[in-house]
């Protein structure tokens, strides 16, 4: 084709383009570029967004979704693309360009969302773009966009000659009007950014909440509103601000009953480790399955010889593993912390890990069969006193399953004790965090081998899950059974803190449970030397820390001693019960009196307590 003819259908084009008003060019492309991203990934084959809408079967649709909640979930997707037109046109003055800019921005958050669903099962968030100095950390895992995508960036900038030429051709837009689509694109994205106006726009536009899956939400709400609608929680997240009442006077205040001299504790090697089990539960107690068999008897077995055991209220149900995580660190409570508590640590800070490495020379551990950025671990786990972070690539054992496709707990077990004799030297103490992901949802995937009988009344879709998933669960029984064989007759004391982090989410017979049976998870606090025995009926997961510290034999400060009789008045610090700290905090910060709410003062003087160990100056790491 000559250039005088290129020339000529690019003012074709130009023309034709110039007769279609702007509102119009931006409604047409929020149209195709959410039909785009709605039908291209796989977690939507199941939105009845599209699903039947495609097909026009609109009876079967709506009989899925209400009319109304499918129009208004509809419109707030298209306001929020038509919003991103607007503010590239404010920003580049020519309509083109605001649509080119919004397709480039649209297909990258499409296709790192695809990327993350490939690899992770799930959908991004907007926490996800506070971590993009860990993209050189993802590439480095082989996690590539796809060949078409790259393909597709390179012919873009081929043709931005083209583009260039063609822009030139349409008139800017005046400087005031600028102002005008400038507040339009405010005016809508704006709302996203108030805490309450957002709560109210996700009502309004009848949103589903799905706080723990990123995919349910898109699935049910739309890629854009499910986004916006999680802006909230991450630009408004709160910095630990500084307690009025915070002081070294108050903490000494606080900690002074418990300030006798401890006894000397022992003086041989203490290994100390926390072996967090992915979305492990106990379906026995749940009988409405109709199990034939114990899933993990291996569990119920160590239980049995164990220091400690029982149940531990989990702060998380369904997902977000960090908080139950950042609870078994570091003792504290993630109800009493501001936002989600892992990123509140931006400097090194109080941990069961980093105490040890106080009063022991120590080598700390941490080790995954996924990957160490995973949660952003890699850059929380150092302040925490860990030296060594070990993966899914530092791993020779290739036996992969569950959904991740990730080494199976067994290799996680195995390459886990070839790092402890690598990385420890004789004679140094250590904490090491063991962390696997065979057992992370969901439970489509077919598990081969063994089988496991259900055989009460629950839905078709659960006994598929609870097939698969029962499995998982035998496999990580298991591995805890080898971990404990292999330790058993160590040099070193060894405790092993073992532990569900959260109930697995989505199944059907959750509907007839109580909240506070879905929060209830298995743990164990097992050690290689002789202790008496004790069963605990529930208790939150921030105190188990001190109950293995305590069973290592090392030394404790006035804090452990603290928190242990905390334990006895408050086994578990609900959200309801955080909540009535933090007004009780609030109460002293504006000069009110102190309320006569026992617990809530009990609770106020912890929170000062995890302030001053997380973020202020120490009081209590020190002996007193």
């Amino acid at each position: 084709m000559s250039y005088s003819r290129i020339k000529a259908l690019l003012h074709l084009l130009t023309r034709t383009v110039k007769r279609i008003p702007v509102p119009v060019q931006f409604i047409i492309s929020s149209v195709f570029l959410f039909i785009y991203v709605q039908t291209n990934f796989e977690y939507y084959s199941y939105n009845p967004f599209f699903t039947h809408l495609l097909d026009l079967d609109l009876d079967r649709l709506f009989r899925i979704v209400d009319p109304l909640d499918f129009a208004l979930r509809l419109l707030l997707n298209l306001l929020i693309l038509f919003a991103l037109h607007a503010l590239f046109y404010a920003l580049a003055a020519r309509s083109q360009t605001a649509v080119l800019l919004t397709i480039v921005v649209v297909l990258i958050l499409h296709q790192a969302n695809h990327t993350k669903f490939i690899h992770l099962r799930d959908a991004i968030s907007v926490q996800n773009l506070l971590y993009l100095h860990q993209i050189p950390e993802v590439l480095k895992h082989g996690y590539m966009p796809e060949m078409s995508f790259i393909v597709g960036a390179v012919i873009a900038i081929l043709a931005m000659p083209a583009w260039i030429y063609l822009q030139k051709r349409f008139e800017k837009l005046p400087r005031r009007r600028r102002w005008n689509w400038a507040g339009v694109a405010a005016g809508i994205l704006g709302i996203f950014f108030i805490p309450g106006i957002n709560v109210a726009a996700g009502k309004i536009f009848r949103l589903e909440k799905h706080y723990y899956s990123a995919a349910l939400s898109m699935k049910d709400n739309g890629f854009f509103a499910a986004l916006a609608s999680d802006v909230t929680r991450t630009v408004n997240k709160e910095k630990a601000r500084r307690p009025a009442g915070y002081s070294e006077e108050e903490i000494a205040r606080i900690l002074a009953p418990y300030s006798r001299e401890a006894a000397k504790g022992t003086k041989e090697p203490v290994r100390i480790i926390i072996y967090l089990m992915e979305s492990f539960w106990d379906p026995t107690r749940f009988p409405e399955l109709g199990l034939q068999s114990d899933p993990i008897r291996e569990f119920h077995q160590l239980q049995r010889e164990s220091a400690y055991s029982g149940e531990m209220h989990s702060p998380t149900f369904g997902g977000f593993t960090v908080q139950a995580e950042f609870e078994l660190l570091t003792g504290m409570s993630a109800h009493l912390a501001d936002d989600t508590a892992y990123r509140t640590i931006d400097a090194p800070a109080f941990s069961l890990a980093a105490y040890v490495k106080d009063v022991r020379p120590t080598t700390n551990l941490f080790v995954t069969s996924h990957n160490a950025w995973f949660w952003d671990r890699s850059r929380i786990l150092p302040r925490f006193g860990f030296d060594v972070l070990k993966e899914q690539t530092d791993f020779e054992c290739k036996d992969f399953k569950g959904a991740w496709n990730c080494p199976s707990e067994s290799c996680l077990i195995q390459e886990a004790l070839g790092f402890m004799k690598r990385e420890i030297h004789p004679g140094q103490s250590s904490v090491i965090l063991i962390n696997g992901v065979q057992n992370h949802g969901p439970y489509e995937k077919e598990y081969e081998g063994r089988d496991f009988k259900i055989t009460g009344d629950v839905s078709a879709q659960d006994k598929i899950r609870l097939q698969n998933n029962l499995n998982h669960l035998a496999d990580l029984s298991a591995a805890l059974k080898q971990l404990t064989k292999a330790l058993k007759n160590s040099k070193e004391r060894v405790v092993v803190l073992a532990f569900g982090d959260h109930l697995p989410g989505g199944y059907d017979f959750y509907a007839t449970q109580t909240n506070e049976k879905l929060r209830r998870t298995p743990f164990l606090i097992w050690t290689n030397r002789p202790a008496s025995r004790k069963r605990v009926d529930l208790i939150g997961a921030n105190y188990l820390p001190g109950m293995a510290l305590e069973a290592s034999g090392l030394e404790t400060l006035p804090v452990h001693r603290y928190t242990k009789v905390l334990s006895r008045r408050i086994p578990v610090i609900t959200p309801e019960l955080a909540a009535r700290a933090k007004e009780e905090l609030l109460r002293e910060e504006t000069g009110a009196p102190p309320s006569t709410d026992e617990e809530a003062l009990l609770l106020r003087d912890f929170a000062l307590i995890q302030y001053d160990l997380l973020h202020g100056e120490g009081y209590a790491r020190t002996k007193r």
